[in-house]
């Protein structure tokens, strides 16, 4: 009990417990705002949509991946209500057309190699098979015309999280034997995968402008071991790390926008013979304004008749009749033109476009529809 006959203690005792009082004080603050950080960065998390199911590919998919100029561009930054421009983007004449086959639709041989995919996702001649299941998008391997690779199932390849939320980091690393057409040895495969959904808000391209758009960014490094035997063995190693950043919309299996680049080293018995060389890449998907329902988009490459062809001067694209088009004129870097057409519709007889003042080269007179993409190629004198 203070006795207030002796001051000197009573000033002391009261001294100690402002002390105390200041410290208690100071650790409550503390205390409540890593609470609330904390609880902020969980609201954070929270207010972005998942990408999800909704943006995993379904049998019957198709669409057509459109390249860009990605020069002096890169992925810019992430986080919550980003705004990412890359209106000034140039699209470029090169595509590839993407389908989404079943098992049904699967050759002989791919059956054999795959026999538990659920699904394939073809671009031009590389399958991918993948099976979804409740909680990974799991690939099983991949064939082209002379390669084909098969994850072992002891350690697969999980490509990504079915449900993915915002902020929350995926990894995951398989092996893989990969066989290529007149080599005796196969090559062993390692690689790995790492990907973080890091950015949402608002994505600006040449035609359109997507909103409540998530971004997934990932390195996926694969490492290829081959093994020759002989009165000298070689070991050679590639290996290629690749870099990219896709735009979903989270009702769409069809991605808005990808950019990225791919590295590759090669070494022979340790030293290196080829790289590192890097390039980059964009995609961006067909449609102007909406490509989720897209069922079968042709794309269609050919040779224009009359060809060369005077700048002013008139010629005649044999294009269907009955669908709205659009007409431009593309150079060999990707350089677009506007071109004047009679009308936005072909009638039976095609669709006539002028020829815009350009210098002479060779272009491309890209038409696209909103069901197929054709190209021409022409000599501009």
């Amino acid at each position: 009990m203070l006795q207030t006959s002796h001051p000197l203690r009573f000033a002391t005792v009261l001294l100690h417990s402002l002390k105390a009082f200041r410290m208690i004080r100071a650790t409550c603050r503390r205390t409540a705002f890593a609470l609330l950080s904390l609880f902020g960065g969980t609201l954070c998390s929270l207010a972005q949509p998942s990408i999800g199911v909704a943006t995993l590919p379904s049998v019957g998919l198709r669409y057509v991946k459109v390249g860009y100029d990605t020069t002096n561009f890169n992925a810019g930054p992430g986080g919550a209500d980003v705004v990412w421009d890359f209106s000034s983007l140039a699209m470029l004449t090169d595509s590839v057309a993407v389908r989404v086959i079943g098992p049904t639709e699967f050759t002989t041989k791919q059956r054999s190699l795959f026999p538990d995919a659920q699904l394939a996702v073809v671009e031009d001649t590389t399958f991918r098979p993948y099976v979804i299941t409740p909680t990974v998008f799991r690939q099983h391997g991949v064939e082209t015309p002379k390669v084909s690779t098969i994850v072992a199932t002891t350690n697969p390849f999980d490509t990504r999280p079915a449900d993915i939320t915002f902020n929350n980091p995926f990894a995951d690393s398989y092996n893989a034997t990969t066989n290529v057409t007149g080599s005796p040895v196969p090559l062993q495969q390692t690689g790995s995968i790492n990907l973080i959904y890091d950015g949402y808000g608002t994505l600006k391209l040449r035609a359109s402008t997507f909103v409540n758009v998530g971004r997934i960014t990932s390195q996926q490094t694969v490492i290829d071991t081959l093994k020759v035997p002989g009165p000298t063995p070689t070991t050679f190693v590639t290996r290629t790390v690749t870099l990219s950043a896709t735009w979903y919309e989270s009702t769409s299996a069809v991605p808005v926008f990808t950019l990225g680049s791919v590295s590759r080293l090669v070494l022979r018995n340790g030293e290196a013979i080829e790289g590192p060389v890097a390039t980059r890449f964009s995609y961006g998907r067909r449609t102007l304004a909406d490509a989720t329902s897209v069922a079968d988009v042709e794309v269609t490459t050919r040779d224009l008749a009359p060809n060369p062809v005077q700048a002013g001067s008139m010629v005649t694209l044999p294009l269907r009749g009955g669908e709205p088009v659009t007409i431009v004129l593309v150079d060999v870097v990707g350089r677009r033109t506007a071109m004047d057409a009679l009308g936005s519709v072909p009638n039976e007889n095609g669709l006539g476009v002028n020829i815009p003042s350009v210098p002479p080269g060779i272009y491309s007179i890209v038409a696209t529809s909103a069901s197929y993409v054709w190209q021409f190629r022409c000599v501009v004198q």
